[in-house]
């Protein structure tokens, strides 16, 4: 499972104007909706050499800061719990997952 901000996606697609194309399975927005935009069985290209067996999620944000709002990351906590998924398993970009 791999984390991360839609912040530092932005950050490297505008590092000199060339454009990295990524996907995720999963978007959680600021007010605590999940979207899944492509089925856990099917590979997003998110994380390299471990897009093949990681489930990528995107956290959404208000601002230039990159921190998503309290919702996000409590919704993200249950996604993951319901999961059974233990913090050692999780790989964040940008954000520890609580």
């Amino acid at each position: 499972m791999l984390l991360e901000t839609n912040a530092v996606l932005a950050k490297e697609k505008n590092s000199g104007g060339n454009y990295i194309y990524a996907s995720s399975h999963y978007i959680i927005g600021n007010d605590g909706t999940i979207i899944r935009c492509i089925p856990e069985k099917e590979v997003a290209y998110h994380a390299g050499k471990v897009n093949g067996y990681s489930i990528g999620i995107e956290l959404c944000h208000m601002d230039n800061t990159g921190k998503p709002t309290q919702k996000a990351y409590d919704l993200t906590s249950h996604f993951l719990k319901e999961r059974c998924l233990p913090h050692y398993e999780v790989r964040a970009k940008a954000i520890q997952p609580k």
